[in-house]
């Protein structure tokens, strides 16, 4: 069973979780399902995952026991790599294991990363910027972390073990996800945490949603506990604004001399502020901001679906019996120009046909799935295999799975 947005979230629908939890309240889920959790990394993964690292780099793994300790290179032997024994050690007195962005290294948690972001820009329209995701492995009687917020909203996965999470009252309103605001310095709230509201322990298939800059902590007691932390980064209007502004000229110039000079603002300075401003307000509209973030969205689609190996392989291997599958999430759009045909692929790329490729293409842009052989038009079998190719590489087309293409080569023969 696939792992997505509608399975993590069981009996909560997109429309309840939207309107009642998203960045507002917790969502506890307690529910049978163990093995679809464990389908995604189990310790000896882990294992394997912090051995294979040639070094201990802060990028891809922490060792995290709430209190100070030693260097991370204490763990790790000069030119071998890491030090298992000494990890295990650590672990065996009360360090928590913390392998960050998994969703570069491992590919059930890489699929996962990228099924959660395409049903929230897509299935919700709930535009993010990125998930990444971490691992966290735990000892018995341990306590990672001190109560603490996130500038992002997290989705708890346990994988295997138990672990006791304590929510309280105490939350920093909407801290930024990128982590610039003046909040980040204020993440840790070990001291005075606030009045604990909610106790749970969650055991292998459980879930539990937490909204950013909630004040939250989790121990284990008599067992030990793997739970994955999905990071989910949202657009937020302050980036919108941000990149909105950016586009302006009047904001791109330098502040004038002397402007942090003193304790009052000049005149001058005033009125230059004043300028800027009003640029912005006669140069971007919402129409302007909101079409900078979905390019930028556009952006990440594209980058996140590359495939580039898999396409170089495609385009050597098509001919006229060979069917391709157009992808569901590009966007297309046909025009004329003259002789030319443009076909527009996302908010970015482009390429340009002779006016006698246009029905080939007009019939690409109406048909989900195809073979060479049924394109109309009057281009060559040689002009088609080179238009297919050309959509392989740019990504709108990709090969059907081996049987289709199979029973495809036995009608068509």
């Amino acid at each position: 069973m696939t792992v997505d947005l509608l399975t993590l979230l069981g009996p909560v629908s997109l429309e309840e979780f939207f309107n009642r939890y998203w960045e507002s309240r917790p969502l506890v889920l307690q529910l049978d399902r163990a093995a679809l959790c464990q389908s995604l990394l189990q310790v000896p993964d882990v294992e394997f995952l912090t051995a294979s690292l040639g070094s201990l780099d802060a990028k891809w793994i922490r060792l995290v026991n709430n209190r100070p300790g030693g260097p991370m290179r204490e763990f790790q032997r000069p030119g071998q790599g890491v030090s298992m024994d000494r990890i295990l050690d650590a672990y065996r007195e009360g360090t928590t294991v913390v392998l960050n962005d998994l969703q570069r290294r491992w590919p059930p948690i890489r699929d996962l990363a990228s099924r959660l972001w395409h049903d929230f820009n897509d299935a919700a329209e709930l535009p993010l910027r990125a998930v990444g995701v971490n691992a966290y492995l735990s000892p018995p009687n341990a306590e990672g972390l001190a109560a603490h917020f996130d500038s992002h909203c997290v989705f708890i996965l346990q994988i295997s073990g138990r672990k006791t999470w304590t929510l309280y009252d105490e939350r920093e309103e909407l801290p930024s996800p990128d982590g610039l605001d003046p909040s980040a310095s204020r993440a840790t709230r070990a001291d005075a945490p606030g009045t604990r509201v909610h106790e749970v322990t969650l055991a292998s298939g459980d879930f539990v949603y937490i909204p950013r800059g909630l004040v939250h902590k989790a121990q284990t007691a008599d067992s030990h506990s793997l739970h994955l932390a999905v990071g989910l980064y949202p657009c937020t209007w302050g980036e919108v604004l941000a990149d909105a502004i950016r586009s302006v000229p009047a904001c791109r110039r330098s502040l004038p001399r002397g402007s942090l000079s003193g304790t009052h603002l000049s005149p001058e300075t005033q009125r230059a502020f004043a300028s800027v401003m009003q640029s912005v307000v006669d140069r971007t509209s919402a129409a302007t901001a909101i079409g900078l973030a979905r390019t930028e969205i556009e952006r990440l689609r594209e980058r996140l679906q590359s495939r580039g190996f898999e396409r170089c392989h495609a385009v050597e291997a098509i001919d006229r019996h060979t069917r391709v599958v157009r992808r569901g999430d590009v966007r297309l759009s046909l025009t004329r120009q003259g002789e030319k045909v443009v076909m527009e692929i996302g908010s970015g790329n482009s390429f340009q046909a002779p006016a006698a490729a246009e029905p080939a293409l007009r019939y690409i842009v109406e048909n989900r799935s195809f073979t060479l052989s049924f394109m109309p038009g009057m281009l060559s079998e040689g002009s088609k295999r080179v238009l297919v190719k050309r959509l392989l590489k740019e990504g709108v087309l990709e090969l059907a799975p081996t049987e289709e293409t199979c029973q495809t080569v036995a009608r068509t023969m």
